[in-house]
């Protein structure tokens, strides 16, 4: 049975506490809006936007059950500016909002490489003022391509302010294991039977430990990025390493408290809090970015507001009930044959689907399912029990190849 297309403004998917909310925002149009619901609430802070590039960005969805080498790619976002004004304008919003929403203990770290990083630190401080200023962190990598016109950059820079001198930050959360020492320095054991390395200055011995830990400097060389066949990728080219995160939001907040991300993007950031106990804000222009956080966030608690996207696609559910368990077997998704090309058997054109109740304008997705890099499948059925559920309407969501999410119900209900 086709099912028909209904609008909706939220999504609440249940999971994981402490959970967090994906948000479609662009700035400077949305920034009073985001400032006035989150004024005040959030410790860290990340931004990592567009670089003033001049490029346009793609992302690739794996297509069918098999998903090894067919894929479709999208255009992700555009970093093609017809003035640096309106890119420095769009930058200093999303700052302006940043700080806004900080709690006064708050750290903001700004993602940007050399293009603008002069200009951008400038900027910071500006809206942070000068003595906000903690850190200047290089982060180093060695992929890419090399040049003989100039020296290779191979660096990122990522600029540390405070909003005020109340700053929370435990470097002790970074910690990492210690290097083993050079060769000019004396290897032993004390008498307890720990190693350590040792070099005489002064009349002293000073003694470096293996088990001790070690903190990072500003220069962060021991973070690779994202190799190409990871399994964590998800098809963005800008995508940054689950780790590069994890240290940021560790050292400048602690369980519980909110890690927000301007700049969604992959959604990496959300993924890093999420598994670190922090709660998370997601908020992206790009509709592929709040479907790849709708993705990688799957088992987390969030909410996701975004308007539905436009479309026609032939969606066919048939129903069974088990009890109070209703089963939901998706038979069909087809999209429009003059915008998608790709064949529409076994349900290829298809990324993601839920489940679950519409109540008023508000979708609750009791089931979910998506194409991952691990698990190119998708599941054709999924279980729900809306028994308990005043006024709900039996609803299904659907996230396509092409990026749009749509919501569809039974032509009875």
């Amino acid at each position: 049975m086709r099912w028909m297309k209904r609008s909706f403004d939220i999504e609440r998917h249940g999971g994981l506490e402490p959970g967090g909310a994906i948000i479609k925002a662009r700035w400077p149009e949305d920034a009073a809006m985001f400032a006035s619901r989150f004024e005040r609430q959030v410790q860290t802070v990340y931004l990592d936007p567009p670089f003033f590039s001049g490029k346009a960005y793609s992302l690739r969805l794996p297509i069918g059950d098999v998903g090894n080498n067919t894929a479709h790619t999208l255009l992700a976002y555009d970093d093609r500016w017809a003035d640096e004004h309106l890119y420095l304008d769009m930058i200093r919003s999303s700052l302006e909002c940043a700080r806004s929403i900080m709690l006064p203990s708050g750290a903001i770290f700004l993602h940007i490489d050399s293009r603008m990083s002069g200009k951008l630190r400038a900027m910071m401080d500006d809206i942070f003022g000068e003595k906000n200023f903690v850190n200047e962190i290089i982060w180093v990598y060695k992929t890419g391509g090399r040049t003989k016109l100039r020296f290779s950059p191979k660096h990122d820079t990522i600029l540390f302010y405070k909003k005020s001198a109340a700053l929370y930050f435990d470097i002790e959360q970074a910690a990492v294991a210690r290097k083993q020492k050079r060769n000019h320095m004396r290897r032993a054991q004390d008498d307890s039977g720990r190693w350590y390395s040792s070099i005489n200055s002064g009349g002293k011995e000073y003694r470096y430990y293996d088990d001790d830990a070690a903190y990072p400097s500003d220069v962060w060389d021991d973070v690779p990025p994202m190799q190409q066949r990871d399994p964590r990728r998800c098809g963005f080219e800008t995508q940054k390493p689950d780790a590069l995160l994890e240290r940021i939001i560790k050292c400048s907040s602690r369980e519980g408290d909110i890690a927000a991300d301007l700049f969604a993007g992959s959604g990496t950031a959300a993924v890093a809090a999420a598994s670190l106990g922090r709660r998370f804000i997601a908020a992206d222009a790009s509709a592929l970015s709040i479907q790849t956080a709708r993705k990688r966030l799957a088992g987390t608690s969030f909410t996701l507001t975004a308007p539905d996207d436009a479309g026609d696609p032939i969606v066919e559910v048939s129903l069974s009930r088990d009890g109070s368990r209703l089963c939901a077997s998706l038979e069909r998704y087809e999209c429009e044959s003059d915008i998608c090309n790709i064949p529409s058997d076994a349900l290829t054109q298809l990324d993601q689907w839920s489940f679950g109740a519409l109540i008023g304008r508000e979708f609750h997705a009791l089931a979910s399912d998506s194409r991952t890099k691990l698990s190119p499948a998708l599941a054709r059925q999924l279980e729900a029990d809306l028994g308990d559920i005043a006024g709900a309407i039996p609803a299904v969501v659907t996230v396509d190849i092409l990026g749009r999410r749509m919501l569809h119900i039974s032509p009875g209900s």
